[in-house]
């Protein structure tokens, strides 16, 4: 496949182009579980480099957030007891640690599999802040 021709800043940050691209990779996100890696293929296929595949994202960031909030928004979570345990966070911990594929943290469909799982989007948080300092990031 030859590569596509890369994008000028002026045609990158039209904004007919720009809304076109978020559609795009909001679609191959939420049509592949919530995985960032299919919409990031889709957007280099159209010519973006890496920074402005990570601009496009961090623009549909808050609508993903929205849109996993929405699908689970009946999970109350795990009861407080339970979720707390030494056991269950070591196990809930390892779960997510295997979603990860060559340290590449992919965050919006890890966050949909815990929710799968059961967990508010509060207990999300703190199970990725702790694989976070796991993993060295903090």
């Amino acid at each position: 496949m030859m590569n596509p021709k890369p994008l000028t800043l002026n045609s990158f940050y039209e904004k007919d182009f720009q809304q076109r691209a978020c559609e795009l990779a909001l679609k191959m996100i939420k049509e592949n579980n919530f995985s960032e890696k299919p919409a990031t293929k889709a957007l280099l296929e159209l010519g973006l480099n890496d920074s402005q595949v990570k601009h496009i994202l961090n623009k549909i960031s808050y609508e993903i957030h929205l849109c996993l909030k929405e699908m689970f928004s009946s999970n109350i979570g795990i009861e407080t007891e339970l979720f707390e345990s030494e056991l269950y966070q070591a196990e809930i911990l390892n779960k997510a640690k295997s979603w990860i594929e060559n340290d590449f943290l992919d965050f919006w469909f890890i966050s949909y599999k815990l929710m799968q799982e059961g967990l508010s989007d509060e207990q999300v948080g703190e199970v990725f802040y702790d694989i976070k300092q796991e993993l060295g990031y903090y």
